[in-house]
């Protein structure tokens, strides 16, 4: 096993990472960004067999996300101060975990909290690859590495639709989309404890607990009403959410202002929305992934009932896309191929 120790700047650092420990790093980050989007593929079976609602469906979705938004950077900032190669390795054990819980889940109460304990484990994972991968490159190595990074999410946010639907049409259900991951985080994390260097920053950062405290509070104060109100006919603990979202949201605001003008960390700066560059970033990026994860999420919801031709439930994925273009499609498993759903 690999007992290397970096530091990110020093110059005994590795300029380059090892291929297999640099492959190793990857596949960690492709496990949370597969399943994330799988589960979005066998939203309408697991609404089906928890006898959820739309609105239940949308936490499931939306509790992974808030807890992985809060705390990703308190996440990264503890691989900075114990060690990335540990917090990788405990965010890839903590995720093989909720994943077998998410899977054993018998009701939607279950499985929602489960996806908010899996959030955490996402956010501890994430940062430590795109951070050991800065410590350990440098010049047109990092740069390759970075590229090998974007590529290994937009190829693993491919192949979680085309998974996702196969595993859901299996024998196990839609259970099988949460029971695949663990092998699959054993299997990486067995890659990382053997290949990948440890490294670590030569001083450890303050971390903002508060900061991120009233973020979690105020991403859950505004998506537990948006999701369940509307269905509950709104009612007047709903809107005190808000209003309570919009209080948690000032009370952020002060406090990253405060520890800014203060000369200490926060945990998002609020000089960031003074560059240029930053602020046109999020005027894209934010209307994007907003409305892929909408249509996404209704899409999967449309697609509910269960395929005419081969019975498959939900609406078979192979029939989908092969209806969509049969003349490119070879005949397959499904005795209903060039024909809608």
């Amino acid at each position: 096993m690999s007992s290397r120790t970096t530091t990110a700047g020093s110059d005994l650092g590795p300029r380059r990472m090892h291929p297999v420990a640099l492959i190793a790093s990857l596949l960690a980050v492709m496990v949370p960004t597969m399943s994330f989007f799988s589960v979005n593929v066998a939203l309408g079976e697991i609404g089906r067999s928890l006898d959820a609602s739309a609105g239940v469906l949308q936490l499931v979705v939306a509790a992974y996300g808030v807890m992985y938004a809060a705390l990703i950077i308190v996440a990264g900032r503890l691989g900075d101060g114990y060690g990335r190669k540990r917090a990788l390795l405990a965010g890839l054990a903590l995720f093989a975990a909720t994943s077998l819980w998410c899977a054993l889940a018998q009701g939607p109460t279950q499985l929602v909290v489960a996806r908010f304990v899996q959030g955490l484990a996402g956010a501890l994972v994430t940062p430590q690859v795109l951070a050991t991968i800065h410590a350990s490159t440098d010049g047109h190595h990092r740069e390759r590495s970075i590229a090998w990074y974007g590529a290994a999410v937009g190829l693993a946010t491919s192949l979680a639709f085309l998974l996702g639907g196969g595993l859901t049409s299996s024998a196990l259900g839609w259970r099988s989309v949460f029971w695949v991951n663990t092998p699959l985080a054993l299997l990486v994390m067995a890659a990382v404890a053997y290949y990948l260097p440890e490294t670590k920053a030569p001083s450890r950062d303050p971390l903002d607990l508060v900061g991120a405290a009233l973020l979690g509070t105020a991403m859950t104060l505004l998506v537990l009403p948006l999701t369940v109100g509307r269905p509950l006919g709104w009612p007047a603990w709903a809107w005190a959410c808000l209003v309570g979202f919009v209080a948690a949201s000032i009370a952020l605001a002060a406090w990253q202002a405060r520890l800014q003008h203060r000369g200490e960390w926060p945990l998002v700066p609020p000089a960031l929305f003074r560059l240029r560059s930053m602020v046109v970033g999020l005027a894209v990026a934010v209307p994007l992934f907003v409305a892929f994860g909408g249509f996404m999420f209704i899409y999967s919801l449309r697609r509910r009932p269960a395929c005419r031709r081969c019975g498959s439930a939900p609406a078979c994925s192979r029939c989908r896309w092969r209806s969509s273009s049969p003349r490119s499609w070879p005949a397959g498993s499904c005795p209903g191929w060039g024909r809608a759903c």
